[in-house]
């Protein structure tokens, strides 16, 4: 009795990964980034000039935020390629309908991921880059 081929199953937490992984960093970096650039400017509702010195630590904050960000958004990228790659390479022309169907869902999800993980590394990037390049408090 032969057995038919069985697709590699890729876990659902690697897919939601993959495919939101990347933006849910860039988000995160924006919200915390953002709360961390202008929450040193002001006082009491006064905008200020310059960063209140007890809020100094928080320009390294914006730093560690952003390359954290960027780690997460590249992994989801790299979850997404192994799993695209997977599927590449398990679905033979000789496989019956059902395997050329899962692994097509699989190949069409880490397409996805791969496309935003990607998109979401170069967004986060340049958003830290505007972050930590622009002046604090000024304007």
């Amino acid at each position: 009795m032969s057995s038919s081929p069985q697709p590699q199953r890729v876990p659902l937490h690697e897919s939601l990964f993959g495919l939101f992984g990347g933006p849910l960093a860039w988000y995160v970096q924006l919200n915390a980034g953002f709360a961390l650039a202008s929450q040193p400017c002001f006082r009491d509702g006064i905008h200020l000039a310059r960063p209140i010195p007890p809020l100094q630590w928080t320009m390294p904050a914006m730093v560690l935020t952003t390359l954290g960000a960027f780690v997460v958004a590249l992994l989801a990228l790299l979850v997404s390629w192994r799993a695209f790659r997977r599927a590449k390479s398990q679905a033979p022309a000789e496989a019956g309908p059902s395997i050329e169907a899962s692994a097509g869902r699989v190949r069409f999800l880490a397409s996805w991921g791969v496309l935003l993980g990607a998109g979401f590394a170069l967004a986060t990037a340049i958003t830290g880059a505007i972050f930590i390049a622009l002046p604090r408090c000024a304007g």
